[in-house]
């Protein structure tokens, strides 16, 4: 891995630019752009510390890609590093997102704007299918690696069973690989610090503003229905980002009335 001191402030900041500029497709190809930039062609990471920070960050809950994102930041440059990755992971798209629903809302629904969207969900589809392509070749080492992901879609795919129990059988039968020596892969398990006082600050970053929603506007109000759903969305979406849309359309829909 590189060395803190060794990454200036600039190139760390236009990476993260492109990749946020640049991965449309959801978290699987914002998770390839990552994996081209910062472990193929600037070298920051290896490839084990990498794949490493992925398995971890698919287990967690929330969306997997601004996790790892945030992650990659911290290792190469601190807090301050882990801060402005993830807050320019998400700068770019939320700022679209803003301007489409304004216009949205004092316009209406406008004809070219359905036909970039229709444009980009054609593209979008050959991007993902390139980036776990990609991404394949790079994540899975080894025959058992392999045969685990196929037998882990099928399952899921095909049998219909359900995603914790599969990921539990996938890690159970990992661990005995990988106890046993057979697993055939290689592990970055240098582990990283954490000061003591980084989960408390976080901790309180998320609470405080919280609490001073409700207590400000009332429980009742949209800002604090807001604000807890997502904060609840945040701590228990496990299954990634495509996870969360499911949850986030019954709610938004059905129970809310936000949207159609």
């Amino acid at each position: 891995m590189a060395g803190k001191e060794r990454i200036s402030n600039r190139a760390f900041l236009w990476v993260w630019w492109q990749v946020a500029i640049l991965s449309f497709g959801g978290p699987a190809a914002q998770i390839g752009v990552m994996q081209r930039l910062v472990v193929e062609e600037r070298r920051w990471l290896s490839q084990a510390r990498f794949n490493h920070a992925l398995n971890f960050c698919l287990l967690l809950p929330g969306p997997e890609a601004q996790q790892l994102a945030t992650y990659i930041g911290w290792l190469l440059k601190g807090v301050r590093g882990g801060f402005l990755a993830g807050v320019l992971f998400v700068l770019p798209g939320a700022m679209i997102m803003l301007g489409l629903s304004l216009l949205y809302v004092t316009v209406g629904r406008t004809s070219w704007v359905e036909g970039l969207l229709f444009g980009l969900q054609c593209a979008v589809l050959a991007i993902v299918a390139q980036a776990l392509v990609g991404m394949a070749g790079k994540v899975l080492e080894g025959v058992w690696a392999r045969t685990i992901a196929v037998v882990a879609f099928v399952a899921m795919f095909c049998w219909n069973l359900p995603f914790p129990l599969v990921v539990a059988a996938a890690g159970l039968l990992g661990w005995r690989l990988l106890a046993d020596g057979d697993a055939g892969v290689s592990v970055d398990a240098a582990p990283a610090r954490i000061p003591r006082a980084v989960p408390l600050t976080v901790l309180a970053a998320w609470l405080l503003p919280l609490a001073a929603v409700a207590a400000g506007l009332g429980l009742d109000s949209i800002w604090a229905r807001i604000a807890g759903f997502f904060s609840l969305v945040s701590l228990f979406s496990f299954g990634g980002a495509y996870a969360v849309l499911a949850w986030v359309a019954q709610y938004a829909s059905e129970q809310q009335a936000w949207l159609t």
